[in-house]
């Protein structure tokens, strides 16, 4: 007579199993907006002739921003969810669903915030708008390059352009613009405009 063994099934312990996604999402706001934003933005989106194309560096915070929405949000499900249980109430989910979709509308937005040079000019798409927005340097009528100093040291902060509707639209200082600075410098003397360097205030 063989002998055998009669295993219990182990139950799937949810609450453990929210816990540990919400960790890691909290880990991998180190990572995935980068990898998100640039993916997205370089399949979809990086199409067009550019002298480059990126997207402002506080968008990586918005998209880890709203990764930890999510954390937090899975966390307080945890433990709703656990005193409905011991009240032996109805548990509704549908409270928490609504108070997610901010955070994937900030995923969303974040994706589609950028910015790209070329001879045209200045194209931008902030998380405030539709489409993008272009400022042409033929429409530029005064450049500001700022200097901050700080602690004893100058250092360059934003470009600050000025078009003739009275418009201005501050261009941060990239690595990439870093790079492409000769460009901008170029493009803006064929239309008789010469950078100023400035420090804010002045």
């Amino acid at each position: 007579m063989s002998g055998y063994t009669i295993t219990k099934k182990k139950r799937f312990d949810l609450s453990s199993f929210l816990i540990m996604t919400s960790i890691i999402l909290v880990l991998s706001c180190l990572i995935v907006p980068f990898v998100a934003i640039y993916t997205y933005q370089d399949i979809f989106i990086n199409n067009v002739p550019a002298w480059f194309f990126t997207t402002p560096k506080y968008n990586y915070f918005i998209f880890a921003g709203a990764l930890t929405w999510f954390s937090i949000l899975i966390i307080l499900f945890v433990i709703y969810r656990n005193h409905v249980m011991m009240s032996d109430k109805k548990l509704r989910i549908l409270p928490f669903l609504l108070l997610a979709i901010p955070g994937c509308i900030v995923i969303v937005l974040s994706l589609n915030n950028y910015f790209y040079l070329n001879d045209e000019g200045i194209h931008t798409r902030s998380m405030a708008d539709f489409s993008v927005k272009t400022y042409k340097w033929e429409d530029v009528t005064e450049a500001k390059q700022l200097q901050i100093i700080r602690d004893g040291v100058m250092f360059e902060g934003d470009m600050v352009f000025t078009f003739k509707d009275g418009e201005s639209f501050n261009l941060p200082v990239t690595k990439e613009v870093q790079l492409n600075k000769r460009r901008i410098y170029t493009a803006l003397r064929e239309f008789n405009i010469e950078v100023q360097r400035i420090q804010p205030g002045q």
